[in-house]
């Protein structure tokens, strides 16, 4: 069996504001705490270039070994392998959501409530100073407040939420078009 290889981006540089077709940027790849290069894009909507061969082959073997990546986007589901592309480009997606999670973080409380799995809230901290204010302002309704956790993991909830708001919308289109063909069926 495979031991899990730990993947990084180091040093990256990427302006979400230049989105084109994909996010352009550069970063050193580290492979179990080995640099293999640098790997880059640069906003045509091709897939990431990777400047050693070897990093990216290793990579690439051990996508192999990855199960398949579920996608849900405006209700159509669809499954496809785990390849050295999709690594990347969750790695950088995570990083982009570092980022902006550290700049809301400076002024907000970012917070998830109890029973709310999709949902992300943010509030002013000129509104409420501590997170025990935050606390009882919702009466312990608040499940994670992401300002006492690393930006990183805090960047990986946010993700999650919005995998699962993502699934939640596409069922419902599917659901309705069900609903719909049973409608259609009972009348015929």
């Amino acid at each position: 069996m495979n031991t899990p290889l730990n993947v990084e981006l180091r040093r990256v540089i990427c302006d979400p504001r230049l989105y084109k077709d994909s996010f352009p940027f550069r970063a050193e790849l580290w492979l179990d705490g080995v640099q293999y290069g640098i790997v880059e894009n640069d906003n045509n909507g091709g897939t990431p270039l990777f400047r050693d061969s070897k990093g990216a082959m290793m990579l690439r073997e051990y996508a192999k070994t990855l199960p398949k990546i579920r996608n849900v986007y405006e209700g159509y589901v669809s499954e496809y392998p785990a390849s050295a592309d999709t690594i990347v480009s969750d790695l950088l997606t995570e990083w982009i959501v570092t980022q902006d999670i550290k700049k809301d973080m400076k002024r907000n409380w970012v917070y998830t409530l109890k029973g709310n799995d999709c949902d992300v809230y943010k509030t002013s901290q000129a509104t409420i100073i501590t997170s025990q204010m935050l606390r009882l302002r919702f009466k312990d309704e608040v499940e994670h407040i992401l300002n006492l956790m690393e930006p990183k993991d805090a960047a990986k909830l946010m993700i999650a939420y919005e995998n699962r708001k993502m699934a939640k919308k596409a069922e419902e289109p599917l659901a309705a078009v069900d609903k719909k063909r049973t409608k259609r069926n009972s009348k015929a």
